[in-house]
């Protein structure tokens, strides 16, 4: 229930802001939609505090609610609010013969602002986008199966709460109706931001995303 509570604070958050805006431009276009897609993450890893531990990225979800406000001409901000799990996978090795892995699960609450030129209107519109990306946690788990049963802990602790990257990414929208459109998009992110914050012993890990996104969706345009 708290990560729904924190989803719809955000969303409405995120509307009151949207809204005087739209009023304030009435005539320019604006679109509003839901989406959802797959967060296939990467890693960038600097040495690990512990000797035979590799990190490597893991498949993860991503749903939400996009908004496209018109600024000018071809020129719009894509906003989204998404609720995504982000994966990582731990491998240890114990003298080059012996592993042991787990997967680290963390979901956030992401808002990507991204400045979106869509070069020709029509019924079938490409367009391209580039901004930054906010994200705040929500959970956190580790989950292993090094005994033929799964077992989740929590690990709340080992990662930070808020973490900074930058989206970069392509996408098309084809009209299906008046008022309505399918887009599809892919994105790359970059993480700026160490995602944990701690680990045994008092030793730092450093590990940023570097992920590949694709999201699809409704529009409705408004």
């Amino acid at each position: 229930m708290q990560k729904i509570y924190c989803f719809l604070s955000a969303l409405i958050l995120l509307t009151l802001a949207i809204l005087p805006t739209q009023n304030a431009h009435a005539q320019l276009a604006w679109e509003f939609g839901l989406v959802g897609g797959m967060d296939f993450a990467g890693a960038q890893t600097a040495p690990s505090p512990f000797p035979g531990t590799h990190a490597s990225g893991a498949t993860g979800y991503m749903i939400g609610v996009r908004s496209v406000n018109q600024l000018v001409g071809p020129v719009s901000i894509q906003s989204e609010l998404l609720i995504t799990q982000r994966s990582f996978k731990d491998t240890y090795t114990l003298n080059n013969y012996k592993s042991t892995s787990w997967i680290e699960n963390s979901e956030y609450i992401q808002i990507p602002v991204m400045l979106r030129v869509t070069p020709i209107e029509g019924d079938v519109q490409l367009y391209g986008f580039l901004g930054p990306d906010f994200s705040l946690k929500i959970a956190a788990s580790a989950t292993t199966d090094s005994t033929g049963s799964s077992q989740t802990t929590d690990r709340g602790s080992i990662f930070n709460g808020f973490s900074v990257g930058a989206d970069l990414g392509l996408g098309v929208e084809v009209k299906i109706a008046p008022l309505v459109s399918l887009a599809v998009d892919g994105r790359f992110t970059y993480g700026f931001t160490n995602v944990l914050n701690s680990l045994a012993d008092n030793k730092e890990g450093d590990l940023r995303g570097l992920d590949f996104k694709w999201l699809a969706g409704v529009m409705f345009h408004i």
